[in-house]
């Protein structure tokens, strides 16, 4: 992208703001691993990322390893359209599951593993992907028990991220925002 994503204009605010606002309203708590000093004046509380540099999947440990929640909702930056009731519905979920994870799936079979909710049980299987080399987070949701959880068609919007100029540029367009 060349830029920071997460501060792309999105509405009144920054994508940042825009997801940090469905998360909020969804559990309550914000809590951002970025790398130190990044961030600092958002709101909430940031967390060091364990293992800069080495991407989502070092993210995810360092969230999963600063919770002391036994579910923990993971989501990227990146997804302005990610609203708090898909999140809502996404967190029921875990109240009747005996997975290590839940990851949307859209209807092509997709997952969005960095929109999803882990088990704290999933720490020591990512510690160990990453300590292999492992640095996409896909090749270890595979070690997982993974519930996928089926994506409305007309939902499957609110998954989108960006990570080009042209996908920002896509994304813009269909939300007729003009930036």
């Amino acid at each position: 992208m060349g830029r920071d994503k997460a501060l792309l204009p999105w509405g009144e605010g920054t994508v940042l703001d825009a997801v940090t606002e469905a998360v909020r309203t969804a559990v309550g708590e914000v809590v951002l691993v970025a790398p130190e000093g990044r961030y600092v004046g958002f709101g909430g509380r940031v967390i060091s990322d364990r293992r800069p540099e080495m991407g989502p999947l070092a993210g995810i440990e360092s969230a999963l390893g600063d919770s002391g929640a036994e579910w923990t909702l993971v989501v990227a930056c990146d997804m302005p359209r990610l609203t708090a009731a898909l999140l809502g519905r996404l967190l029921a979920t875990v109240e009747r599951c005996d997975f290590d994870c839940v990851v949307p799936a859209t209807q092509d079979g997709r997952l969005h593993p960095l929109a999803a909710v882990y088990h704290r049980r999933c720490l020591p299987v990512f510690a160990a992907a990453l300590a292999a080399g492992t640095r996409r987070v896909l090749d270890a949701v595979a070690r997982l028990r993974v519930m996928r959880w089926p994506v409305a068609t007309e939902d499957e919007c609110l998954l989108a991220n960006v990570n080009t100029a042209e996908e920002w540029q896509t994304l813009l367009q269909s939300e007729g925002e003009g930036h």
